[in-house]
């Protein structure tokens, strides 16, 4: 298996030197306050953030993602 650091290290330092935002998360950080990390995210993109869906998300932190089944996906073909 590679060692991807160097990689990691030469990536990171690009975002900074050409003057993108970066955001460190650490994993430790989504465990403890899942919501407030998810909100610091939303904020960097600069998206709509609604409270409802966060609040949603952090529900199902446990991974459990799964949709009830109740709403079909309809595909235009």
């Amino acid at each position: 298996m590679t060692n991807y650091a160097p990689w990691w290290a030469t990536h990171t330092m690009d975002w900074l030197q050409f003057g993108k935002k970066v955001l460190a998360v650490h994993f430790k950080d989504l465990q403890q306050d899942l919501f407030v990390q998810l909100g610091r995210m939303v904020r960097l993109l600069g998206v709509a953030m609604w409270q409802d869906r966060l609040l949603w998300i952090e529900s199902k932190k446990d991974g459990n993602f799964k949709c009830s089944g109740l709403h079909k996906l309809e595909y235009n073909t």
